[in-house]
């Protein structure tokens, strides 16, 4: 009789996807240029480089509940 060995264990799994970014998620976004758009007439900090990651942060991207992907 031969014996296979069952496992349950974490590492026979693939990983997961990584979480994504707030930036991530807005550029999956059909609506990211309206709220780009938004974005920059309240804040007009686009001439360092970091923007788009503040903007995804202050517009919470990755909790939107607008978002759409279609």
């Amino acid at each position: 009789m031969a014996l296979y060995p069952i496992s349950t264990s974490d590492r026979m799994e693939p990983p997961g996807e990584p979480e994504r970014t707030g930036v991530e998620w807005m550029e999956l976004c059909t609506h990211s240029g309206a709220c780009e758009r938004l974005y920059q007439m309240f804040v007009d900090d686009r001439e360092h480089i970091g923007w788009r990651e503040d903007m995804a942060r202050i517009l919470k991207c990755d909790d939107c509940e607008e978002f759409d992907d279609a």
